[in-house]
């Protein structure tokens, strides 16, 4: 890598393999002799997204690394070296494992954010290594959590052993939380309490996704009441033990959370989120009721509710909506 001085400041000028030219501030870092923790970390700092999207993005990058390295045997550098046969070859390689569509377009993204920071914008751009030239330009944005029917989906929490968990559950059906959400809700029960009792719209705040709060409107059909009946049976709990769902760690609360919902029948398309799911397709039609059937509307406000925008409504629809129960 070699430094020129330009008068008062200081340019870097990138090797070959990662695009050659004179880089962006952006990209003024050194590149490590192989792609492994080092490089992942570095790429992470000179790009923004939340801490969940710089955990997945790290996390698809190291699995990207280790596929080339031991599996395909292919040995670079850096991802400044990547050639269009090294990633046709693990495209390949990921899709004879049963890996989807949808996952390696995700993939694909993530690597080509890598590629950017090393400089090669163009080779990221290249038509060659887009989603339809490399076999993945088809795939579905469909949800695949389908919910069980109400009086099977109560059957099945009730049977949860643990009564903290079963609290947990039942705060994500009946307010259509997210998993962290619905473990990490002990620090605003006798808020939501409140919220709910007086003008019906909760905030949720707690195990976010991206650490975005939501303002969720409880004030149509009978949501306001399941909701409080959940929240009373949560505080009660909490009466008796810390916390909701015990462990040393948020991580370990999600893995326990998970073993216990999937040792009563909630697993693989009727995992956890699929409670979400079921309380999706409640509010929708509770929402239908209270606009007098405008679909458009209605989709907005459920949008609003599970924390995606006003703007999102067909993409509501193909996922929590696709394979109602209701």
């Amino acid at each position: 890598m070699n430094l020129n001085l330009l008068g008062a400041g200081v340019t870097c000028v990138l090797p070959p393999s990662c695009g050659g030219g004179i880089a962006a501030p952006r990209n003024i870092f050194r590149l490590t002799k192989n792609m492994n923790r080092n490089e992942i970390n570095r790429i992470n700092q000179h790009t923004g997204g939340s801490t969940l999207t710089k955990k997945g993005r790290e996390s698809t990058l190291l699995a990207f690394a280790q596929t080339l390295r031991a599996t395909l045997n292919i040995q670079v550098r850096s991802f400044g070296d990547l050639k269009i046969e090294h990633i046709r070859r693990y495209v390949e390689y990921t899709r004879a494992q049963g890996v989807s569509n949808r996952t390696l377009q995700n993939q694909m993204s993530r690597l080509r954010t890598a590629l950017r920071v090393c400089g090669r914008d163009k080779f990221a751009n290249d038509k060659k290594i887009s989603n339809k030239s490399i076999g993945i330009g088809r795939a579905s944005r469909n949800g695949t959590h389908v919910p069980f029917n109400s009086i099977e989906e109560n059957k099945r929490i009730g049977s949860i052993s643990d009564p903290g968990v079963q609290a947990a559950a039942r705060l994500q059906r009946e307010m259509g939380l997210r998993m962290q959400e619905a473990i990490r809700s002990i620090d605003s029960l006798s808020t939501w309490m409140k919220e709910l009792q007086s003008h019906g719209l909760v905030t949720i705040i707690h195990g976010t996704k991206g650490g975005r709060r939501r303002i969720v409107d409880f004030n149509v059909g009978n949501a306001k009441c399941t909701a409080i009946n959940a929240v009373q049976n949560a505080i009660e709990v909490l009466q008796k033990q810390s916390e909701l769902v015990a462990s040393k760690s948020l991580q370990g609360a999600c893995r326990k959370y998970q073993r216990e919902l999937a040792a009563v029948g909630f697993s693989g398309a009727q995992a956890s989120h699929s409670l979400r799911c079921s309380w999706a397709q409640d509010q929708y039609f509770r929402h239908l009721t209270a606009t007098q059937d405008n679909r458009m509307e209605s989709l907005s406000r459920l949008s609003l509710d599970l924390g995606h925008g006003d703007g999102r409504g067909r993409y509501c629809r193909q996922v929590y909506l696709k394979n109602s129960a209701k």
